[in-house]
């Protein structure tokens, strides 16, 4: 079957870390990248738009959730640049 991409939007890209996580914990996909200068950045699938503007509207969301997320993302840094390392050796 045919799928019509035409509607998907493009995976959006965050340096923070803790937006990250929020976004995770808002059930987006969220995939961690490394840039030329050893810098983490955060690719995020889906129509973040809307995600976003609840952030600054001060939405509720579990705290649970949001620090799970949190979590998450600091433990993708960790381990992508442990495998970044090992990867030099």
């Amino acid at each position: 079957m045919y799928k019509d991409k035409s509607h998907e939007t493009q995976p959006t890209v965050f340096e923070d870390a803790i937006i990250a996580g929020v976004l995770l914990a808002k059930g987006h996909q969220v995939i961690p990248q490394i840039n030329n200068n050893k810098r983490i950045k955060f690719q995020v699938s889906g129509d973040v738009n809307i995600s976003i503007a609840e952030i600054y509207s001060n939405t509720t969301i579990g705290s649970l959730d949001v620090i799970k997320g949190i979590k998450a993302t600091l433990g993708m840094i960790f381990n992508l640049k442990a495998s970044s390392n090992k990867e030099k050796v």
